[in-house]
């Protein structure tokens, strides 16, 4: 068995797996930094090997890159996936990413670099000792092998997908490289180098990996999240035919499938629902659903998710503002609104709170601060998510006790992507059937289904008539002036409606071609007035001020890569920067 000098395994003490038909907990031992040969003598030690892959996903306060990626999972990556599309904005700290003045020392990159690159590191130590260890050691024997081995690739692709859609052609290290064993890391020559890497992966994941969880455990790599990925991979590389393929693949498999009602998906009870193709659980207690999930348990990291997203009027720390330009995009009856976003004067359904309004001495009385439709002194949008605040961010011990859900991968992802490729094809009727499919569940036509009288927003009892999509945004384009196809409208349009605080946005919107239209649609530079100005609490127009940047497309590589890595100089920046 080859030798392995160094593996850092972090796992969390709480980390553990849930058997599908049971609650007998798989207990996993505490490791730090160990031999890397000790993770390759048995069955169980190859597992905790693999769940320290897994680990990779969540926070953690001192990895090996020195960073304190306390908030990691949840506000570097939300932050570049919707703040440049101004549809969420930020003050403070974060407004450099809603104004495109980031730069090579921005910290979001650092740490989002650091943590890509500390899990890819780890699935090549990993991998470099699994592929010369015995079958039989393995669970499952030589099948159990490639199904680890399939895991391993398919993180370290999810991770590389990552880096490569912000930052494009990125050093690649490979099994058994790191940055101890390789400080010296080329990039590729183009960025299609760096897909083929991330395919092959992939493809290896699909091939061994089945529909189902490996032993039931939700929260493992399964063949539908490696072909969603994989597709992902190909439509960046405009490869669309082979794209439509994998997703038409998850679409006929029938394993998944919208959630019923769209505001279940974000419920603090609710963890991978039958929409999950990869999700990231942050759960910090037991919750009613979680009897068949491998699910990681509570670390004070979780009051970001609340601090971010609630009214600064009740306790939120002001990061998460949805633009009103977003919230006034929703056509009528399309309840996703509701479900996630909460204006001013509205009043959350979870918490009770009503933004613009306190209870003084039993009487509601208007509060003067939050009132307009601006709040804070940079006149920030006054709507909050919903989609993350369903607790009190003033009760601190539900604060750090707050769970939720990361979803990094949906069917309804799936299903915009699927008809973005069938209208990059030919397949023009197939495209609007996706779309409509979306628009139906997003009207609220599953809901009759459902029995739940007690939900916090009363659910739809009977089915409505969706407007037909390619109406609705043949009109919309020509209000709004955009000079796209009507489906590429149609499809951005859904796709801010559908993930406005998720992690896909401003990725799809760049590889679309969709993000200069985007701004410049739909926030016009000089529109409205500006902050100093007398009216602009109560005006609800975005104050743009900067122009459109292509280079700002593609993140810088960090200041603290271009000084450490040796084979990178200053030609290897990427343009703009």
């Amino acid at each position: 068995m080859k030798k392995i000098h160094i593996l850092v395994v972090t796992l969390a003490a709480v980390l553990c797996f849930c058997a599908c038909n049971n609650e007998d907990y798989l207990k996993i031992d505490y490791y730090d930094i160990l031999p890397g040969d000790i993770m390759f003598q048995d069955k169980e030690s190859i597992e905790a090997g693999l769940v320290g892959l897994y680990d990779t996903f969540y926070p953690d306060f001192s990895w090996s890159t020195g960073q304190m990626l306390i908030s990691w999972g949840w506000k570097p990556q939300y932050m570049v996936a919707n703040l440049p599309t101004l549809d969420v904005q930020a003050s403070g700290w974060d407004k450099s990413y809603v104004t495109e003045d980031w730069n090579a020392g921005s910290s979001e990159f650092a740490q989002l670099w650091a943590g890509y690159y500390m899990a890819v590191s780890r699935c090549n130590i990993f991998l470099a000792g699994a592929e010369e260890t015995d079958g039989t050691l393995f669970n499952g024997g030589d099948t159990g092998k490639k199904q680890t081995l399939a895991q391993a690739r398919a993180i370290r692709a999810i991770n590389y997908i990552s880096l490569v859609r912000g930052w494009g052609r990125v050093p690649m290290l490979m099994t058994g490289e790191n940055y101890s064993v390789s400080p010296d890391k080329p990039r590729p020559e183009n960025d299609d180098e760096s897909w083929a890497l991330i395919i092959e992966d992939l493809t290896y994941a699909a091939d061994n990996l089945d529909w189902k969880p490996i032993n039931g455990q939700y929260g493992r790599i399964t063949k539908g999240t490696a072909l969603a990925y994989r597709a992902q991979a190909y439509m960046n590389l405009k490869q669309f035919d082979k794209a439509k393929a994998d997703l038409k693949a998850i679409i006929d498999s029938g394993n998944y499938a919208l959630v019923p009602c769209y505001s279940y998906l974000f419920d603090t009870d609710k963890s991978w629902q039958k929409e999950d193709i990869w999700a990231i659980a942050e759960y910090s207690d037991f919750g009613k659903n979680m009897s068949s999930s491998w699910y990681r348990c509570t670390e004070e990291h979780y009051i970001f998710a609340i601090s971010n997203t609630a009214s600064m009027q009740f306790g939120g720390w002001g990061s998460c503002f949805v633009s009103w330009e977003c919230y006034d995009s929703f056509e009528e009856g399309d309840r996703r609104r509701d479900y996630s976003m909460l204006p001013v004067g509205g009043t959350n359904p979870w918490t009770h709170q009503r933004i613009g309004y306190e209870t003084v001495n039993g009487e509601e009385k208007v509060n003067p601060e939050y009132i307009h439709v601006k709040c804070g002194a940079e006149f920030m949008p006054n709507i909050s998510s919903l989609k993350y605040w369903r607790m009190s961010a003033m009760a601190q011990d539900h604060v750090t006790q707050a769970p939720f859900t990361i979803h990094c991968m949906r069917y309804a992802n799936v299903l915009l992507d699927y008809a973005e490729c069938c209208f990059e094809t030919g397949d023009e009727a197939s495209g609007w059937a996706a779309i409509k499919e979306v628009r139906n569940r997003a009207f609220g036509n599953l809901e009759p289904s459902l029995n739940d009288p007690t939900y916090p927003i009363p659910l739809q009892k009977t089915t409505v008539t969706v407007p037909d999509a390619k109406t609705v945004y043949t009109a919309y384009k020509a209000k709004k002036g955009y000079q796209a196809p009507v489906w590429k409208v149609a499809v951005s349009q859904e796709r801010r409606k559908e993930f406005n605080l998720e992690q896909t946005l401003f990725f799809d919107l760049k590889r679309s071609g969709m993000m200069e239209e985007h701004i410049n649609c739909e926030y016009p530079k000089g529109a409205g007035v500006p902050n100093d100005h007398p009216d602009a609490l109560d005006t609800k127009n975005t104050w743009r001020i900067f122009d459109y940047d292509p280079n700002k497309m593609t993140f810088p590589i960090p200041t603290t890569e271009m000084q450490t890595n040796k084979a990178l100089g200053p030609e290897d920046q990427n343009p703009g920067y």
